[in-house]
């Protein structure tokens, strides 16, 4: 028996020394990682184009206008020209993915858009104010109608130079509701997150369906608290969901610790509607649950061996 005993002993020694040689290799590997990161080199000069804001909404009767502008920012090393358009949006799937080349009922938009001028130049730091109009059709059905105006870089092609020219374009989505007798309606679809995660981030999803013809906007409150209450992560956002779609509404924790129990509470608001979800998320890698296993079912035995010895 008491050979058995230093037999076991000898095995639970060499479990935690391969645990530790786990952990000091996760180490040596992370550190390895952001050594490499952390070596900068020389960049070549940047070509950068900001365009605000990312998004506009407007309340128009049929045959109304409006008069707006867009500011696009040079914020990068090199000069260019740029050139302004409008193209439909919509959106494919419950993780709305955008469309800008499907023009289906409701993405028409874009054509009641008007720019002053269609081409700019801009110098590095420099910004520029894109002067435009939206003009409402007599005939435009009352509801949600949506598009993008679109800024795409114009790179200066070099004598010579046979590559590609990258082009870059940023966009600003359009939200038009023509005034009429539009519906509008929304229902929660239920939320999922996970119990056991086993690396992070922290990651679920809430669902809201749009059952009208006009957009909505949806606020999400996002808290995770430990098991002590305190609060660790919250954020706030606002997601618009179009018509006639349903929207996932991501549940994330991008920098959640690599292990910790955690209560998640989620705030969902729109239209008329409230609704709270409360889920308890456990983060833990798998080897660790299964180091975890081999040392629980090691004592156990030991344990049971223990208790024979005494009788």
């Amino acid at each position: 028996m008491k050979r058995f005993n230093h037999r076991f002993f000898g095995l639970i020694r060499a479990l935690a020394a391969v645990a530790a040689v786990l952990l000091l290799a996760a180490a040596v590997v992370g550190a390895s990682s952001a050594a490499v990161s952390a070596q900068s080199q020389a960049t070549p000069p940047q070509e950068r184009i900001t365009l605000s804001p990312t998004g506009k909404r407007y309340a128009l009767p049929p045959g109304g206008s409006i008069n707006d502008s867009l500011t696009v920012i040079n914020d990068g090393d090199v000069p260019y020209d740029f050139v302004v358009y409008a193209r439909p949006y919509t959106v494919i799937g419950e993780d709305y993915q955008p469309d800008f080349s499907r023009d289906v009922p409701g993405a028409d938009a874009y054509q009641w858009v008007q720019f002053e001028a269609s081409r700019y130049s801009l110098q590095p730091g420099q910004k520029v104010t894109v002067n435009y109009s939206v003009r409402i059709p007599l005939n435009a059905s009352p509801g949600g109608h949506y598009g993008v105006i679109f800024a795409e870089s114009q790179p200066a092609s070099q004598p010579g130079e046979n590559s590609i020219v990258r082009k870059k374009r940023v966009g600003s989505i359009l939200y038009v509701t023509v005034t009429g007798a539009y519906r509008q309606g929304g229902s929660f679809l239920g939320a999922k997150l996970p119990f056991w995660q086993t690396r992070p981030p922290l990651s679920g999803y809430a669902r809201v369906q749009n059952t009208g013809n006009v957009d909505f906007e949806t606020n999400l409150k996002l808290r995770v608290s430990d098991v002590f209450g305190r609060t660790k992560y919250q954020n706030e956002t606002v997601y618009s969901v179009l018509p006639a779609t349903v929207r996932r509404l991501p549940l994330v924790w991008q920098d959640v610790p690599p292990i910790g129990l955690f209560k998640v509470s989620a705030d969902i608001k729109f239209l008329d509607q409230n609704r709270t979800v409360n889920f308890w998320v456990l983060i833990m890698p798998r080897w660790v649950a299964a180091l975890m296993v081999l040392v629980i079912g090691a004592a156990g035995i030991y344990y049971v061996l223990k208790l024979r010895r005494g009788n």
